[in-house]
């Protein structure tokens, strides 16, 4: 009866080791790490009681190359009052390229924000709201688990003056000033200029008006 005898070596490795004995002409090799692999098969019979032999027949290269086994190390800053920002992660062995998701305001939809080599990538004219990321660790043999998701909440400075109303005169001193409320806006600072005499601040918080009483004859102006 003929039998063959496959071998293996990896790595570019000068030990060899048997992957296969039998008498079938193929044999299925499983659970190979990254790597490569090279392979030798002889075949031999028995005549007369003696082991006989061919030489080795020397096969290619095989290489073995697994998606990448864990997630990326995400780094995301927590705010940012310009919309520009940079989110970065960590490089995972066997990893060629890289791709990171974004959802925005806590919704479940995510879309695409880069894919490529690089580690980072750089955010730039993001509207007020917040922003979830995640990113994952792909080769030609596919993409590893998804990182954990981190988020950014950017917060940008209003974008316009609020409406400012004040009363043209009174007779009384006791008037009201009032403005519009600006969108992001969580705080109002009202100034006053009585007579000339410069500004001061008489109010600042999240109401959007202001009263006085008891005020004196003279001019003022007021600002938001």
């Amino acid at each position: 009866m003929t039998g063959y005898t496959l071998q293996q070596s990896s790595n570019g490795g000068s030990t060899w080791t048997t992957a296969y004995s039998g008498t079938a002409t193929s044999a299925a090799l499983t659970g190979l790490a990254n790597g490569s692999y090279t392979y030798q098969v002889q075949a031999c019979n028995n005549t007369g009681g003696n082991s006989v032999c061919t030489a080795w027949a020397t096969g290619g290269t095989l290489v073995v190359t697994h998606p990448p086994a864990s997630a990326p190390t995400l780094t995301v800053p927590a705010s940012s009052t310009t919309g520009s920002y940079t989110v970065s992660w960590g490089s995972v062995a066997t990893a060629t390229s890289y791709t990171l998701q974004m959802s925005s305001n806590g919704g479940s939809t995510w879309s695409t924000a880069y894919s490529g080599s690089a580690t980072s990538w750089g955010a730039s004219g993001q509207a007020t709201g917040t922003y979830g990321y995640r990113v994952q660790a792909c080769n030609a043999s596919g993409c590893g688990p998804w990182s954990g998701t981190g988020s950014t909440n950017v917060l940008l400075p209003p974008g316009s003056a609020p409406s400012l109303s004040v009363p043209a005169s009174s007779s009384n001193g006791s008037y009201t000033v009032s403005w519009g409320s600006v969108a992001t806006a969580s705080s109002y600072n009202l100034q006053e200029n009585a007579n000339g005499a410069g500004w001061t601040t008489k109010q600042s918080s999240s109401a959007t008006s202001w009263s006085t009483s008891g005020r004196g004859t003279g001019t003022r102006a007021i600002t938001r």
